[in-house]
């Protein structure tokens, strides 16, 4: 299937985690390593230029040893915010309007320099505040109502869990989730994803995770005190 980032982003994008929202295809080959998104269907109301925005994204420096960029990717890697994070279950979406307006501006996929099968990507979103509130609030509910809590099963016959990850005092607006996605035909294979939402102002990041363990007992490499320290490196930088 590829390099382990790109089978991350095929296989937890068809849940929505880590590619939302867009289907562009303009393809980054060079050496940036950020690609800005563009939509078929309505271009995000920018209030924060893209080169205040890429200068507000973390580095695979700052995130730690044994962590690069990837450079060839595509508007369709980074996708958007405007898709729930169970969007592989089907009849489940977001409104199409929202979720033109939530593709992202920019963004980053950074994958482990020694080949284990984990990735993480940040993309950020800038709009009017308050409709970007508003439009991450329609997500967020969404979301609650129709993820979290419950035993999930795609179209391609994935067994999915999600779960809340608390971030309790980050940013002005925010939400987190923990996403468990076990593998047919025996279900052994299992994919551990995080992604949060957090909004500062008239920006808002996403940022995702996921690792493949062997089994569902496996310990993961990033637990959930690692992924919301991540969270709180990269919303620090958030703010101008």
């Amino acid at each position: 299937m590829g390099s382990n980032w790109r089978a991350g982003v095929v296989v937890l994008g068809a849940l929505g985690l880590l590619a939302c929202g867009t289907s562009a295809s303009t393809t980054t080959t060079a050496a940036p390593t950020t690609v800005q998104a563009t939509s078929t269907t309505a271009a995000p109301t920018t209030t924060v230029s893209l080169a205040d925005l890429r200068e507000r994204l973390l580095t695979a420096g700052e995130v730690g040893a044994g962590w690069k960029p990837e450079t060839e990717i595509t508007a369709a890697d980074l996708g958007g915010i405007g898709e729930l994070p169970c969007s592989g279950v089907p009849d489940l979406a977001i409104n199409p309007t929202i979720a033109a307006r939530l593709v992202a501006a920019t963004g980053i996929i950074m994958s482990p320099t020694d080949g284990t099968p984990r990735g993480i990507k940040e993309i950020l979103v800038t709009g009017e505040p308050d409709r970007l509130s508003r439009d991450l609030d329609a997500v967020i509910g969404a979301t609650t109502d129709n993820c979290i809590g419950k035993d999930l099963v795609t179209k391609d016959h994935e067994k999915v869990r999600m779960e809340v990850v608390a971030l309790d005092g980050i940013g002005d607006q925010r939400s987190a989730v923990t996403v468990t996605v076990g593998e047919p035909p025996d279900y052994q294979s299992t994919w551990r994803g995080y992604q949060a939402v957090v909004r500062v102002g008239p920006v808002a990041m996403m940022i995702s995770t996921f690792q493949v363990m062997g089994t569902p007992d496996a310990k993961p490499v990033m637990d959930e005190a690692g992924f919301v320290a991540l969270v709180k490196q990269a919303v620090a930088k958030l703010s101008p």
